[in-house]
């Protein structure tokens, strides 16, 4: 016992001011001795018999013969207790030195019989009974003002994380009194930030409030539902991210300038603006792929307007050049590259053509040399005839002949420059509508996905997923309108090419 008491003398002046080495050996013996005779008494079989044989002795009513059993149980849980307490009591002093040193006792006492986990038990109810607590006034706080559910969320974490450390110092990771207390934290967190994000659609708030919360829960059902609010937070962030190169888009498409300008107002402002909401971003992520296709098919509608409209070839390969740097779709990608392929034919017909153009030039300019040269040798024999008194009738013909035959009459230039407007409308709507299939298309993959892992307990899951299928149907619409209308303007084509005889 005088080792024991100069052992704790030493251990309570040492908290909150700390000791010299010497002096925490010398403790650290004291331990050593205490614990070896309080293991001795523990284990004495004939001197718990004693004190048996005591209690029937004195037959007192109060005092039964199963306290001796009671009191040798509790006696190691009990010594347990006062190592828990000064290792709680370093802690709070920043001593985390010091209370790993009390725990390391309180594992020799209690041996394989448990008694450490018991004691720890026994020092922190009261922390549990007090954090459990505030759970209940956190979520009825929520509750009753939702829009300022992030601080009430924030303050219970905060109130969490000071406790943690006394948790994880006297308890292991997988000890159930710890993760039912953690997962009920965890779990109320979610719950707090489901109604904040209900009042205020902050989604970042609600993501910072549940990545703080994820480590504290421990239940895979748990663990399940947060990270799956997660999943549908970050789509909800990534969508507002990326909304502003899919305006960007949308607004060279719908431009009236010639694709040489609206190729040039890609490269100057949705490129940049392409890496800039996609830094930070993975390279399989599909949001951002899925953007870059969309990307890649609106250069290919730039590509076939320069072609069809002003047979600009340079133009129509740089756009495409430029949408296959962007395609990550095998379909986007495959498309591109029959187009760059049908490019490079026209170029290499263009370049044969040149090459018999350039061949009958040079054999024109042959003929007409020969022609000048018959020319010049007809004039000097005229002159020498001339010279020699004779004279020479001269052939007359007609200043022109006119030869019938079957021609084909050509379209008024007016209505060739009408069907040019018209064709060039068909294209810029083709395109279009390609950019909204393609968006109806990616958002109806990424509804499919959150279709098959969607939370259906979680109410902010339930509300994204159905605002997702609201602009899936609202885009869908629109394409069908869209694609109308480019019927319509086919038809309205091709019965003027027929009207003209084109």
């Amino acid at each position: 016992m005088a080792y024991y008491i100069a052992a704790l003398d030493r251990e309570n002046a040492a908290v909150g001011r700390g000791i010299t080495e010497d002096k925490r050996t010398k403790i650290a013996g004291f331990w050593r001795s205490s614990i070896k005779r309080w293991l001795q008494i523990a284990n004495d079989d004939q001197l718990w018999d004693t004190v048996r044989q005591r209690i029937r002795e004195l037959n007192e009513p109060n005092l039964r013969v199963e306290f001796s059993s009671q009191l040798r149980q509790n006696l190691l849980v009990a010594l347990c207790k006062v190592h828990a307490e000064l290792g709680i009591a370093y802690l709070e002093n920043a001593q985390a030195a010091y209370a790993q040193s009390q725990l390391s006792l309180m594992k020799q006492i209690s041996g394989d019989t448990g008694s450490d986990r018991i004691a720890a038990g026994i020092v922190l109810k009261p922390a549990a009974i007090r954090l459990r607590q505030q759970v209940k006034m956190a979520e009825e706080k929520a509750f009753s003002n939702p829009a300022s559910a992030a601080d009430t969320a924030t303050e219970l974490l905060r109130l969490a994380r000071a406790a943690t450390s006394q948790f994880d110092l006297l308890f292991s990771n997988d000890d159930p009194t710890r993760t039912d207390l953690f997962d009920e934290i965890a779990d109320a967190t979610n719950r707090i930030q489901l109604a904040y994000h209900k009042a205020t659609s902050d989604d970042q708030t609600c993501l910072d409030i549940l990545q703080s919360a994820l480590p504290y829960a421990h239940t895979q059902e748990i663990r399940q539902r947060i990270e799956g609010n997660l999943k549908t937070l970050r789509s909800n962030l990534t969508f507002a991210q990326l909304a502003p190169a899919y305006t960007i888009l949308q607004s060279i498409q719908d431009s009236k300038d010639s694709p040489l300008e609206k190729l040039g107002l890609f490269r100057r402002k949705a490129a940049p603006m392409l890496t800039f909401v996609t830094t930070g971003m993975a390279a399989t992520d599909s949001a951002r792929n899925d953007l870059f296709d969309a990307a890649a098919v609106l250069l290919r509608g730039i590509s076939v307007e320069a072609w069809n409209s002003s047979n600009n070839l340079v133009t129509a390969e740089a756009a495409i050049e430029l949408g296959l740097q962007l395609a990550h779709g095998t379909e986007t990608r495959d498309r591109l590259l029959a187009d760059q392929k049908h490019l490079a034919g026209i170029r290499a017909e263009q370049a044969a053509f040149a090459a018999v153009r350039k061949q009958a030039e040079e054999k024109a300019k042959r003929k007409q040399l020969v022609a000048w040269l018959i020319g010049a040798g007809v004039v000097i024999l005229l002159i020498i005839a001339g010279n020699s008194g004779t004279t020479t009738n001269r052939a007359t013909s007609p200043a022109s002949n006119y030869t019938s035959g079957n021609g084909t009459y050509r379209v008024p230039s007016y209505a060739s420059a009408e069907l040019d407007r018209d064709r060039q409308a068909i294209e810029s709507a083709k395109v279009s509508v390609t950019l909204i299939q393609s968006q109806v298309e990616s958002l109806g993959n990424q509804i499919e996905r959150d279709r098959a892992v969607i939370d259906n307990s979680s109410q902010l899951a339930i509300d994204t997923f159905n605002r997702s299928v609201e602009t899936y149907n609202a885009l869908l619409a629109n394409a069908r309108i869209q694609n109308a209308k480019l019927n319509q303007m086919i038809d309205a084509y091709n019965a003027k090419l027929q009207r003209y005889g084109r």
